[in-house]
């Protein structure tokens, strides 16, 4: 059966399948800094998360799709990153 579940940073900006992450410990972490990581059961509850969030915050679920695939040590920074590169603002509440 395969592992659906979704995980995301609790100390950084980054997100994935179960299957990108590293193990630190014997414990599930970001492949990219090491951080410890929440977890979902699957990938559409991460998206319902983030429609949610983005009716209230509008632009935050371009930012999400935009992050897909890069990490950022923070959410600041990330959403720094996001408004430098496409001259959008994030969505994210700072």
């Amino acid at each position: 059966m395969k592992d659906t579940r979704f995980v995301y940073g609790a100390r950084c900006a980054w997100f994935g399948p179960i299957s990108a992450i590293s193990t630190r410990g014997g414990l599930p972490c970001c492949p990219h800094c090491g951080s410890v990581l929440y977890e979902l059961p699957d990938e559409k509850q991460w998206w319902d998360g983030v429609d949610k969030y983005d009716a209230e915050h509008p632009g935050y679920r371009k930012f999400v799709e935009w992050m897909a695939d890069k990490h950022f040590t923070t959410h600041k920074a990330a959403a720094e990153a996001y408004e430098a590169e496409t001259g959008l603002k994030s969505g994210m509440k700072l």
